[in-house]
């Protein structure tokens, strides 16, 4: 064995052990493992997948993407990817609620953004978060949608940390509950690589159909959903 992968190895694993310890993650883990039961006793999510590939599990980097029919929705793209720590995009609102809110969203490693005035800071951090292999999670529709198709337009700022990043876009639909006894049902899509879908295109033109391309996506996910409860 080659004593130069022998210790890079070793590396990566106390780096993981690291990670997996770090008290940074303290408030995040806890609220997993104590609320985590309850909240799958609640929704008792049902996952369709879109293919074999939809159902591997995310491993490295990623942004993890869903719509947004309604409230709570932070915590059913939880449920989506349970297996990872999720770091998502919210509006400065829910910060500066109070000092307590600041705090709690802060130590749960979601990422403050202002809607009406995007400050490139936000984009940094993004970028530095994939960039140590974590998921960021966010809703490209930039609120609560309002659209009869179910997904509303997508602002392009998926697409852009995307292609900074290199990172693959998990697409994921959330089908809205229409009452508590309903299971909450989750379609998962093929992880998405945003350069694949941009080759050869001037960049704003790549960026405008990479992002309809995205929502195409969501639509199918929907679709997905909706072809199963016509079928029942």
């Amino acid at each position: 064995m080659n004593p130069c992968n022998t210790q890079n190895e070793e590396k990566k694993e106390k780096k993981l052990r690291a990670k997996l310890l770090s008290l940074r993650y303290l408030v995040l883990d806890s609220g997993r493992v104590i609320a985590g039961p309850f909240v799958l006793l609640y929704f008792r999510p049902k996952f369709y997948y879109e293919n074999a590939a939809a159902r591997r599990k995310l491993r490295g980097n990623a942004l993890v993407i869903a719509n947004h029919p309604g409230q709570f929705d932070c915590v059913k793209l939880l449920v989506a990817v349970w297996y990872r720590r999720l770091h998502i995009i919210a509006t400065k609102d829910i910060f500066e609620r109070s000092k307590f809110a600041n705090w709690f969203y802060t130590q749960c490693q979601c990422i403050k953004v202002d809607k009406d005035n995007f400050n490139y800071d936000t984009f940094l951090t993004v970028q530095e978060r994939l960039a140590g292999g974590c998921v960021v999670g966010l809703f490209p529709e930039g609120q609560v949608s309002a659209s009869d198709e179910g997904v509303s337009a997508f602002k392009s700022g998926v697409t852009l940390m995307a292609m900074k990043s290199g990172a693959p876009v998990q697409p994921i639909f959330i089908a809205e509950r229409k009452n508590v006894f309903q299971r909450l049902r989750i379609a998962v899509g093929e992880p998405i690589h945003v350069d694949e879908l941009s080759k050869d295109k001037p960049a704003m033109l790549a960026i405008q159909e990479a992002t309809q391309k995205i929502r195409e996506k969501e639509l199918e996910l929907k679709q997905l959903i909706d072809t199963e409860r016509q079928e029942r």
